[in-house]
């Protein structure tokens, strides 16, 4: 019987004209599926890093309670990375089951190491300001990507939702506790601020990047009810 077996799958080998590949062949393999593993998760922690980054800017505890907030966080949410996220989150599992010894672990205990851990080093990239980093080379090298996301420039610039922000040009404070501000499309406002909390971070110097939080009077004049810090790592909020 055994003989015969023998028989057989030598037969099939001549049919199907199997060769033997050498141990390179499954050193390449297995080198391949571990840059792939790597990469996969590298970017998936980048991916975290950058959606942390954007809603530590967004402050979507302050958009919360402005007129039709619900709506404005709706549409801030960032999409493309969270698709990002789980889509490098799932190829990193993928990957690690083809790997040697990957077979030995259930896939959902796998999948929740690897979230975690992925979450981590995101944080990481985060407190390094490497996502802020990479967003901002995003934005200003890629003109598509304010296309298919929002990103916090684009948030803070919605005057008729209370929403304002920019670079501040100069300050009046004796005479009218108003400044001028350049926003991001070179649109220059007049905002008044004898009312309005001003976080202790604020300096109101020329150059200083600003949120606002307030009223849209019409012709480019807006009421500040809070104005806070623009928070952007890498420039110490301040324009370039």
């Amino acid at each position: 019987m055994d003989k015969s077996i023998s028989q057989k799958v030598l037969q099939k080998i001549k049919q199907e004209k199997i060769s033997p590949k050498s141990k390179w062949n499954f050193f390449l393999c297995r080198t391949g599926v571990g840059i792939i593993l790597v990469g996969c998760f590298i970017l998936g922690a980048m991916s975290f890093g950058i959606i942390f980054n954007l809603f530590s800017q967004f402050e979507m505890e302050r958009i919360f309670s402005r007129p039709g907030g619900m709506k404005i966080i709706f549409f801030s949410l960032p999409y493309v990375w969270i698709f990002l996220l789980t889509t490098f989150l799932v190829l990193t599992v993928i990957e690690f089951v083809k790997t040697r010894h990957g077979y030995k672990y259930r896939t959902r205990n796998v999948a929740l190491v690897f979230f975690t851990t992925v979450i981590f080093l995101g944080g990481v990239f985060h407190a390094l300001g490497v996502s802020q980093k990479t967003e901002n080379y995003l934005e200003n090298y890629f003109p598509t990507y304010r296309q298919i996301t929002k990103t916090p420039k684009d948030v803070w610039s919605q005057p008729q939702r209370g929403l304002l922000s920019g670079t501040i040009v100069a300050d009046d404070e004796k005479n009218c506790h108003c400044l001028k501000l350049r926003d991001w499309e070179e649109e220059i406002w007049e905002v008044e601020y004898s009312k309005a909390l001003i976080r202790a971070r604020v300096r109101k110097n020329q150059g200083e990047m600003i949120k606002i939080l307030g009223s849209d009077l019409g012709d480019h004049k807006f009421e500040a009810e809070e104005i806070r810090p623009w928070m952007g790592r890498g420039n110490g909020g301040r324009s370039n």
